[in-house]
């Protein structure tokens, strides 16, 4: 998970030097708060992420549904992304 935490990092650092980036980070919908007290923080939610690895298939309809709202950002013209000359 460190190395993953690097990478996103990186990206995010890179996204913020360029005004037609955007980073998109799927932390958010797959970890919560420790709701039992069992962890320190943050875990991986088993209901989105049964194996801990793959999403369920109610986590691939959330980050899905993430992913759309950015999509339509796009296409209305809200969100203006990089564009390969």
């Amino acid at each position: 998970m460190d190395a993953i935490d690097i990478v996103n990092t990186e990206l995010k650092k890179f996204c913020d030097q360029h005004d037609n980036l955007e980073y998109f980070d799927a932390y958010d919908i797959f970890v919560q708060d420790d709701q039992e007290g069992k962890h320190e923080g943050k875990i991986l939610s088993q209901a989105l992420m049964d194996d801990f690895l793959h999403p369920t298939s109610e986590g691939y309809r959330l980050w899905g549904s993430q992913i759309l709202l950015r999509l339509r950002k796009i296409i209305d013209g809200s969100l203006i992304v990089y564009r390969l000359k």
